[in-house]
């Protein structure tokens, strides 16, 4: 199970900066030694970040600006909620869908980006993504997701934002699979937002 609560902060704000969706990779000390961009697009960190876990990737929200065309200085990383989804039926305690506002979502290389809005007055909230069903249909998949969201007991006094990632490549997709996330909504309820694989 995945616990966050994150808020407003956006870690500052700089001129000519770039905010995305990002893998950032770290070497043998722990320091970030390279950024993997929205659409796959490699760049190393002309800036040295430690203190994280050495040779590991982290899914953040990054921001940046370019040194160069093979480069970029690093200012600020959020980390992403981005559990491997799971089947549905595997979270212990049942399935929650307790309400979200949809701020964002789409497809980018290998994960469905997803900012969320939090009603809440500071509690962690329980976020997951459950698989529901894989279907065939000729060559091509469906992938069927739904987000899990437990908020507790947290009382809906003020509005949170949440950055989420579902990681895609374990489904080994290719051009014209779909994949289908279902998401909660304050007003409408469940929403399936349906993606065609084109990578």
């Amino acid at each position: 199970m995945i616990v966050a609560c994150d808020d407003e902060n956006d870690g500052g704000r700089y001129p000519d900066v770039l905010t995305s969706f990002a893998d950032v990779i770290t070497d043998k000390s722990g320091t970030i030694e390279k950024m993997n961009d929205g659409d796959g697009i490699s760049y190393s960190v002309s800036n040295a970040s430690g203190g994280y876990k050495k040779d590991t990737l982290y899914r953040v929200v990054a921001q940046y600006r370019f040194v160069d065309e093979s480069s970029i200085y690093l200012y600020n990383t959020t980390k992403t909620i981005s559990p491997v989804p799971v089947p549905s039926n595997h979270i212990k305690g049942g399935f929650k869908t307790d309400s979200v506002r949809m701020q964002g979502i789409w497809l980018s290389a290998g994960y469905i980006n997803i900012v969320l809005q939090i009603e809440g007055a500071g509690e962690a909230h329980s976020f997951h993504f459950g698989q529901d069903s894989i279907s065939v249909s000729g060559e091509h998949r469906l992938v069927s997701l739904r987000l899990y969201h437990n908020r507790g007991e947290d009382a809906e006094y003020y509005t949170h934002r949440a950055y989420l990632s579902v990681p895609l490549k374990q489904y080994q997709l290719v051009d014209g699979d779909t994949i289908s996330m279902g998401v909660n909504l304050y007003g409408e309820g469940m929403k399936y937002y349906k993606f065609a694989y084109n990578q």
